[in-house]
């Protein structure tokens, strides 16, 4: 009587897993998982669900091993599905966001320009112009040593160093609004749409 063939091994359930990380525990819940599903079905499942979320920000994808351990591939298809739709908006998001925050920056920046316009000589008009920028702004202005370092930093690394501390700042604004709204869906279901991230300056 000929052998029955052997199974998909764990390395190769876990190498067609579409996000690799934590792979020693993943392989322990593969092993676990193949004790209650026929390893041919696990491997064809692991390639749907890889498929369905193909091109997803992987922030999106469960970790290998929670994904084995809670027995996902008997999860509704149409879980998969919205998981690759929300992700593929989560890049769309940051794509925009990226854009916005350039745009930004260049307006603040703008508005650095202005107070650099002012003659220093002008002591009173100048300390006017600083005031008169906005407030968000020139508290970056100041973490970067003043508008009077910024003004006489050469090549070009004055703004530099303003645009990159500027973004820095919504980035970190922004993750923390990213953040809620990933708490407020766990709260509420994967159903519920993440909402639009407003983009204006903080402050």
């Amino acid at each position: 009587m000929p052998a029955k063939p052997a199974g998909p091994t764990p390395e190769e359930i876990y190498a067609a897993y579409p996000k690799k990380a934590g792979k020693g525990q993943a392989l322990k819940a593969i092993k676990s998982a193949l004790k209650r599903k026929d390893g041919a079905d696990l491997l064809a499942s692991v390639r749907e669900f890889a498929e369905a979320v193909d091109g997803a920000d992987k922030q999106f994808v469960p970790y290998p091993a929670t994904w084995f351990n809670g027995d996902r591939w008997d999860d509704d298809r149409d879980v998969w599905r919205r998981m690759g739709r929300d992700g593929d908006h989560g890049k769309q998001e940051k794509a925009a966001e990226r854009a916005a925050h350039g745009e930004l920056a260049t307006q603040a920046w703008a508005e650095v320009r202005k107070v650099f316009r002012v003659p220093m000589e002008d002591r009173e008009a100048y300390r006017a112009a600083a005031a008169a920028c906005p407030k968000d702004i020139r508290a970056i202005v100041e973490a970067l040593g003043g508008f009077q370092k910024l003004k006489n930093t050469r090549d070009g690394f004055g703004e530099v160093n303003f645009r990159r501390a500027w973004e820095e700042s919504l980035d970190a604004r922004d993750g923390l609004n990213r953040k809620r709204a990933e708490e407020q869906r766990r709260l509420l279901g994967d159903g519920v749409p993440l909402p639009k991230l407003g983009l204006p300056p903080p402050g």
